[in-house]
C-alpha cells in the first residue's frame, strides 16, 4: 500500500449531518485543504469522477454503507455500490468505510474484494479510531478497528472448535454450570467429561476467541452462528 504523505482533499459520503460533522472534526488535526460532504452516493461518485477528469483527484473517500432512502431516485443506493463504482472506474483514491456493520465475514470481503484502506466501526470512541485510521493511511498501512480485528481473528479460529466444545457451549447457553455439564456428560457417557477437562477447554476457547468470561464466549459463538 502506498503512503499518503498528506490528506489534502477528502470527500465524505454520509447522510446523517451530525456524523458527517464528527468525521470532519476528526480530520481537523491533519489539516486537509478541502473537505466535501455528500448525502447521496450518486453525488459522491459524480464528484469523484469529475475530480479525476479534472486531474484534481480526491485523496480519500470516507463512506457509510447504509443510506436512508427518501423521495430522490438514486442509482447507487449504498456505500458498497459506491465503492464498487469507484473501483470499477479506477478512481485513484483511498477508501475508509465508517459503518455500524460488524459482521467479520462481510468486513473482510471489503478488504479482499474492494481493496479498501480502512474500516472503522461507529462507536462511542469512533473519533479516536478515525484518527488512528488517518495516521495509518499516511504511513501506507491499512487500518481496522481493534474490535473488528478480534472478531475476524475469532472467525479464523472456528476451525479449531471440536464437537465437544460445541456441546459444552450449548449447555452454557442453557444456563448450566461447569459441574452440571460434567455430571450431564457422565450420565450420557459423553467423553471427555471431567470438570478439569471442561474447565481447560473453556479456558482455551476464551483465549482463541478473545473472550474474558464464559458469558462473552457464548455471545461470540452465537454471533458467529455456531450455536
Amino acid at each position: 500500500m502506498n503512503k499518503l504523505p498528506k490528506i489534502r482533499k477528502v470527500i465524505i459520503a454520509e447522510d446523517v449531518e451530525s456524523i458527517s460533522a464528527g468525521i470532519e472534526k476528526a480530520l481537523k488535526e491533519f489539516n486537509p485543504q478541502q473537505i466535501v460532504h455528500t448525502r447521496y452516493c450518486d453525488d459522491a461518485w459524480l464528484k469523484l469522477k469529475k475530480a479525476e477528469l479534472d486531474n484534481d483527484q480526491f485523496d480519500l473517500l470516507i463512506t457509510d454503507l447504509s443510506f436512508k432512502q427518501d423521495h430522490r431516485e438514486v442509482k447507487l443506493k449504498g456505500g458498497e455500490e459506491l465503492i464498487t463504482a469507484v473501483r470499477k472506474d479506477n478512481i485513484s483514491c483511498k477508501i475508509i468505510v465508517f459503518s455500524i456493520e460488524d459482521k467479520p465475514v462481510k468486513i473482510q470481503s471489503f478488504f479482499n474484494d474492494y481493496f479498501i484502506d480502512g474500516y472503522v466501526l461507529k462507536s462511542r470512541r469512533d473519533n479516536v479510531e478515525l484518527a488512528k485510521a488517518f495516521r495509518s493511511l499516511i504511513l501506507g498501512e491499512t487500518y481496522m478497528s481493534d474490535e473488528i480485528r478480534e472478531k475476524i481473528h475469532s472467525k479464523k479460529n472456528i476451525s479449531k472448535v471440536e464437537e465437544i466444545d460445541l456441546l459444552i457451549i450449548r449447555q452454557l447457553c442453557e444456563g448450566m454450570t461447569q459441574d452440571e455439564i460434567s455430571q450431564l456428560f457422565q450420565q450420557r457417557d459423553i467423553k471427555p467429561n471431567s470438570i478439569s477437562t471442561i474447565e481447560k477447554r473453556l479456558k482455551n476457547l476464551k483465549e482463541d476467541f478473545s473472550a474474558k468470561t464464559n458469558i462473552e464466549l457464548v455471545l461470540i459463538f452465537k454471533e458467529l452462528g455456531l450455536v
